[in-house]
């Protein structure tokens, strides 16, 4: 009887993870399978090329997280935006002070995010100039915020 299980060395193909045998596995139907695309070097690649550009690529797709800059930049605007109804309205005093507390919060925490945007080594000089921007938003919320709460208390 032939043992059709476990005959001889079973030779492995190479993984393939370009884009094309990537396409193929989620769409059968109109592309090739992953067996069909080549594994063998095109346009002079080896295949270590191959593999090095298809990691390159495929990372590089990656999501990336939001830049420093924005999120102070927002986080001082966000400060300001709480920070004047708080000034211009007859609300009670409870509520006044809440909103004041929240400018607090969201400037603070601005003032840090900036501080360390402005620190961070692979910082473009204009990233670092944005960065001092959502600072000093974040700071001047601070100072008049801690103005007006004293001279309403």
């Amino acid at each position: 009887m032939e043992d059709r299980g476990g005959g001889g060395p079973e030779k492995s193909k190479p993984e393939i993870l370009s884009f094309q045998a990537l396409n193929a596995d989620l769409d059968e139907d109109q592309r090739p399978t992953a067996a069909l695309v080549s594994a063998k070097p095109k346009m002079g690649l080896t295949d270590d090329q191959k593999e090095a550009l298809n990691r390159k690529v495929l990372t590089a797709s990656a999501p990336k997280g939001t830049p420093i800059w924005i999120s102070s930049l927002v986080g001082g605007i966000a400060a300001w935006v709480v920070f004047w109804p708080a000034v211009r309205s007859t609300l009670f005093t409870e509520i006044r002070d809440i909103l004041l507390m929240i400018v607090m919060v969201v400037a603070l925490g601005t003032v840090l995010w900036a501080s360390a945007g402005i620190l961070q080594h692979g910082a473009t000089r204009k990233e670092r100039v944005l960065c001092v921007i959502g600072f000093l938003l974040g700071l001047s919320a601070v100072v008049f915020t801690v103005l007006l709460y004293r001279s309403t208390h």
